[in-house]
């Protein structure tokens, strides 16, 4: 994926498992996510990085980052008292070349 400016997409009724395949890497990244059919995938690209303190100068270049949520149609009211919580499970898997 690559970027051409600040972004900020959510997207709606996702599966509870999402991969992204990462050749370069030879890695596939897996999130599972409990409680949450939402995703938001966001890059601040140069002005916004330089703005946020925990980013290095050029790490917009070498970022995506995609958070579960509940937004819009998955939106979570809740009672006065009463608790929601969203699990996310994460990790990588090795991406085995046919033989």
């Amino acid at each position: 994926m690559q970027f051409a400016g600040e972004t900020d997409r959510i997207y709606l009724d996702l599966p509870p498992r999402l991969e992204l395949h990462y050749a370069g890497w030879q890695r596939t990244l897996c999130l599972e996510s409990r409680a949450a059919r939402t995703a938001v995938l966001w890059n601040p690209w140069i002005d916004k990085a330089r703005r946020l303190s925990q980013f290095t100068e050029d790490a917009w270049q070498h970022m995506l980052c995609i958070e579960t949520a509940n937004v819009w149609d998955d939106c979570v009211q809740l009672a006065p008292g009463a608790r929601h919580s969203l699990d996310l499970c994460l990790w990588s898997e090795a991406i085995v070349s046919p033989q």
